[in-house]
């Protein structure tokens, strides 16, 4: 019995160093190189693949002479020729089967679509550049910065002489504003010229250039403006007289009225709003060559009115309140805001945003219940 005993531990004993020997045996293999244990075997150049679109790869297949098989798993995404080039075709993966002989080797290969090229922004003009049509005089036009819809531009017109930009609803005329990518810019009758219009985001600066023609019926205004002027401008006149000669007629000549009609419509028809009275005015004004501005203000309900320039001096000209024939006073004209500063002004619009800053009060004459020296005639001395 103990000889059986001790025949079955030396079994036990065998077992456990047949054990031990393999696995002894598994971990010398498993630490061999793998270009040893592949020596004299087919294998490729290589093991995976990651293509763009469009872009191509050679396969090859070293330690074999023979021929051998290609073939793609899904051609959709790539195809392989029989030279083994691997042409990316849509985005998506597949593997790439070789038969050397009797072994069958595989290429796993992922496509990934091409990064698009983030197209540069450029300023566009509806009317021009779609429409065909040409920039002329009186008209409004759209322009936006293409590729640039979700940045905030800075916007810059460089004479506003000759156009100005329009912001939502103001019809104010600025050199300057800041919006999103779109802006409408506005030409002025009897202006023509060039226009250089700036966009600016950070430090990406654009520009398009406004070639602004005569319109249509740019000279028929010309001409009836020049008419206008001719039968009240004298020789010697002072400026602040030209103003206010201009002033008086356009009140005598213009009825308030609201109407949707183009802003220059009141030269000719004579009846308007604050925009048409403070635009016309402006055209008129341009005639005389003594600098003018039309202006607006921000707001429900909103304003217009001009500045004009004496002397190296800004001044608002309201000729929308000028005209007093409604109210019961002695003088047909309300002189209360015609060139005056902006503290004066203030009391009729105090949240206008001004163009020209107007400190002198060298004309703020106190007329509220007596007659104005613009009336009597005394404003020569000033």
């Amino acid at each position: 019995m103990e000889n059986g005993m001790v025949e079955r531990k030396k079994s036990r004993g065998s077992l456990c160093l047949l054990w031990l020997f393999a696995l002894c045996l598994m971990l010398s293999l498993a630490f061999v190189p793998a270009t040893a244990r592949a020596a004299g075997q087919p294998r490729l150049s290589k093991t995976r693949l990651t293509l763009v679109t469009g872009k191509s790869k050679k396969l090859k297949v070293k330690g074999y002479k023979g021929k051998v098989q290609w073939v793609s798993t899904n051609p959709y995404v790539a195809k392989v020729s029989g030279k083994g080039k691997v042409k990316a075709k849509h985005m998506g993966y597949t593997v790439i089967l070789v038969k050397a002989g009797d072994v069958v080797l595989k290429c796993p290969v992922t496509v990934n679509g091409r990064k698009k090229k983030k197209e540069k922004p450029f300023i566009f003009c509806y009317e021009v550049d779609r429409e065909g049509r040409s920039i002329e005089t009186g008209n409004a036009y759209n322009l936006a910065v293409m590729n640039g819809y979700y940045d905030t531009w800075n916007w810059k017109v460089s004479n506003t002489d000759y156009a100005t930009l329009y912001d939502n609803g103001n019809h104010g005329a600025s050199a300057v504003r800041t919006g999103k990518y779109c802006q409408l810019v506005e030409t002025f009758m009897g202006k023509s010229g060039t226009v250089l219009v700036t966009a600016t985001n950070g430090s990406v600066t654009l520009q398009y250039q406004m070639v602004i023609h005569p319109s249509a019926v740019d000279a028929a205004y010309v001409n009836l403006r020049n008419q206008v002027l001719s039968s009240m401008i004298r020789p010697g006149m002072r400026a602040q007289e030209k103003c206010l000669v201009i002033a008086k007629w356009l009140s005598n000549y213009a009825s308030y009225q609201i109407t949707n009609a183009e802003d220059y419509s009141l030269l000719k028809t004579g009846v308007g709003q604050c925009y048409h009275y403070a635009r016309t005015y402006d055209f008129l004004m341009d005639g005389t060559g003594i600098p003018c501005d039309y202006i607006s203000s921000k707001g429900n309900p909103g304003h217009a009115w001009n500045q004009v320039q004496i002397d190296g001096a800004w001044y608002n000209v309201d000729v929308t309140s000028f005209d007093n024939t409604e109210n019961n006073r002695k003088y047909p004209f309300f002189y209360q805001y015609f060139m005056v500063s902006d503290y004066q002004y203030a009391m009729k619009q105090p949240r206008y945003n001004p163009y020209h800053v107007c400190t002198s009060r060298r004309f703020d004459f106190n007329h509220f219940f007596t007659a104005s020296p613009w009336e009597t005639g005394e404003w020569v001395k000033y």
